[in-house]
């Protein structure tokens, strides 16, 4: 935390600038959230907005020479979700035991992904917080994932990200002679929701369907439990080099460690190949959330039966 003061003439400025890197959703306990699956990550961001405000306010304490009293009632957050847009409200009552009122209040909030996509940009109306009063400060979010692109909606879910955000609070004291300007900057990392998947080639088996042979390679999902709940579309292609043998697709309910079987009914002429050949099989494995995809190629060397 940095504080500079500059004086000129009669107005004096006082500027504390706060910059950190915290984990995005580790250190807030949004165990609240996760019922939401992936809404619950959303609402995650806005806990987040909460809190640094909630610094940001009580920053100001030492300039109240009377005291100065933050107070957040509990259940009057209220939030609403349509299209990966979310809109928070939360109200902060604000008692300035002082002697002089705060002028101008004003909050500004910044929040851009690593790729530089802005996903809100927002300036509260400036209000005044009367000297002895209690003054109650809405702070009023709009979050827009769509603004992220299909890029970032793809980190945020299958690679991770980071993201950085700006909060300025400005007000002014004792007539104005004194403003006072607040900047709490944050790199705050994501880490990815679904943190990793594959085929488990150790275990994969065939047999024979009439002339026909059915290959099952058992898969894993491994995701955030904040995804527990949340249905995602997954696809498997099995190939060689030259041809495309099977598809196979399922809608999968994740919880945690997620675990089933692709299976391929392949045709006779590839079945028949494979009884008696060596064969280079890829496993081409995509996960489908929220209009973007996820894809890992997994090899497998096919050894014919004895």
């Amino acid at each position: 935390m940095v504080f500079t003061r500059k004086e000129s003439g009669l107005t004096s400025w006082l500027s504390i600038e706060i910059m950190g890197r915290k984990g995005f959703y580790k250190h807030l306990g949004v165990n609240w959230a996760m019922k939401w699956g992936l809404l619950g990550v959303k609402l995650g961001i806005l806990g987040i907005n909460i809190v640094i405000i909630v610094i940001i306010i009580m920053s100001i304490v030492p300039l109240a020479m009377g005291g100065m009293d933050v107070d957040i009632p509990e259940g009057q957050t209220s939030w609403t979700v349509q299209d990966n847009v979310i809109s928070l409200s939360q109200p902060v009552k604000i008692f300035n035991g002082g002697f002089y009122d705060f002028e101008d209040f004003a909050v500004h909030f910044y929040l851009e992904d690593e790729m530089g996509n802005v996903i809100t940009d927002y300036r509260n109306s400036p209000v005044d917080i009367n000297a002895g009063e209690r003054t109650t400060v809405n702070i009023n979010l709009r979050i827009d994932l769509n603004d992220m692109g299909e890029e970032g909606m793809r980190n945020l879910i299958f690679n991770g990200t980071t993201f950085n955000m700006l909060v300025e609070m400005n007000t002014a004291y004792m007539m104005k002679l004194i403003w006072l300007n607040v900047n709490v900057s944050q790199e705050m990392e994501w880490e990815a929701l679904i943190q990793d998947y594959g085929i488990n080639e150790w275990n994969i088996q065939y047999h024979m369907n009439g002339s026909q042979m059915q290959i099952e390679a058992p898969y894993f999902i491994e995701a955030s439990s904040m995804l527990d709940g949340q249905d995602v579309q997954i696809d498997c292609r099995l190939r060689n080099s030259t041809s495309v043998m099977g598809n196979d697709s399922q809608l999968v309910t994740l919880h945690g460690y997620t675990e089933g079987t692709f299976t391929f009914l392949l045709s006779e002429e590839a079945s028949q190949w494979l009884l008696h050949n060596e064969e280079e099989l890829v496993f081409d494995f995509q996960i489908g959330m929220e209009g973007v995809t996820g894809e890992h190629e997994f090899n497998y060397h096919w050894y014919p039966p004895e």
